[in-house]
């Protein structure tokens, strides 16, 4: 399969904020991105949905396809930025026109959720996407320097050099391969489809909120398709916040007969600051990558790289007011839904 790597950002390029998953709870955060971006001389086009709410949705399953499908098209469009994760990418992969995609290359950026529309236009393209900062949780909010600087460079310059300082590595070794990856319960939730890739991969992987047993569970499942056993060369562990039951060892060894020897942990590629963020990659000289694990990430010139969010604490926070504010949602809904029982009753 072809690989395409999307054209550089251009100063005064039109930047779309697009929603396709979890709805939108503040529109404020919206405003704000869109100042912050208007304010680097950036045009901002919002996609419709992210002023719709269809439950824990940002709308209906067609409305986000669409979303999608029309920005890719939008030639006025440059660069597309997932507003948030949260859920629903999974629900429109059948509904995505791939072969629009596939003419239209852009930049698209995103992460949690995200990586299910990310690893399958990888799969069904060859578009290289980036794991990188969303508009809410990051653009909205009092952005790092690290981020705002690293974000630029890789997609207005080119850079492709990133330094990370005491990486821990759990055995080492030198591997080659594309960096493929992301959020490991969206992931694990594309198993029965055609997702994985057919070259040899370095697994970059992260997520939030899961116990220890549940990661091991998740590992295991992927561990179990042959495609993804064969072409798996290393893990590369970003952050996995909010652990509840941390009493048990993190599963960075496994005690099956084809344990992968390669593991090593970094910070991070999806809460922590700093955070490193990486684009599905292409094969090549360009986009490749071939790294002695006990260097890993210090110093090297491939592949593309960037990051840094937040400090895990903000994040954490916000995902904890974003559950409590779904949580509050329902019980009013629970509750006019039984005073509706009540007056029926009377």
């Amino acid at each position: 399969m072809e690989k395409f790597l999307p054209k550089k950002l251009q100063d005064g390029a039109t930047i779309g904020f697009l929603s396709v998953a979890g709805n939108v709870n503040d529109v404020t955060d919206i405003e704000n991105a869109r100042e912050y971006f208007e304010s680097l001389g950036y045009n901002v086009k919002i996609s419709e949905t992210t002023y719709q709410r269809k439950n824990y949705l940002c709308s209906s399953d067609k409305a986000r396809a669409e979303a999608l499908n029309s920005f890719f098209a939008d030639e006025a469009i440059d660069v597309i930025i997932a507003c948030r994760g949260g859920y629903g990418s999974l629900r429109i992969l059948d509904k995505i026109d791939y072969e629009l995609i596939k003419n239209n290359h852009k930049i698209f950026c995103g992460y949690s959720d995200i990586t299910a529309l990310q690893l399958m236009i990888y799969k069904k393209t060859g578009l290289i996407t980036y794991n990188a900062p969303m508009i809410i949780s990051d653009f909205a909010k009092d952005i790092s320097d690290y981020t705002q600087d690293s974000f630029f460079d890789v997609l207005k310059n080119g850079t492709n050099l990133i330094k990370i300082d005491s990486p821990k590595v759990y055995s080492s070794g030198v591997v080659s391969g594309i960096l493929w990856g992301g959020n490991l319960s969206t992931i694990q939730s594309l198993c029965g489809l055609d997702f994985l890739p057919d070259e040899k991969f370095i697994f970059v992987v992260e997520d939030i909120n899961e116990t220890v047993y549940k990661i091991d569970k998740m590992f295991t499942q992927l561990l179990n398709l042959p495609q993804f056993k064969d072409n798996i060369v290393a893990v590369v562990l970003g952050d996995f916040t909010g652990i509840d039951n941390q009493k048990y060892e993190f599963p960075t060894k496994y005690d099956y007969p084809y344990a992968l020897d390669l593991v090593a942990e970094m910070e991070s590629i999806a809460v922590s600051d700093p955070t490193v963020n990486c684009p599905i990659q292409s094969e090549g000289e360009a986009a490749s990558m071939k790294v002695k694990l006990d260097d890993i990430f210090k110093e090297y010139s491939q592949p593309r790289m960037y990051g840094a969010v937040d400090s895990v604490d903000a994040a954490l926070k916000r995902e904890k007011d974003a559950l409590m504010v779904a949580k509050d949602e329902n019980q009013n809904l629970n509750n006019d839904h039984e005073n509706l029982i009540l007056r029926q009753n009377d």
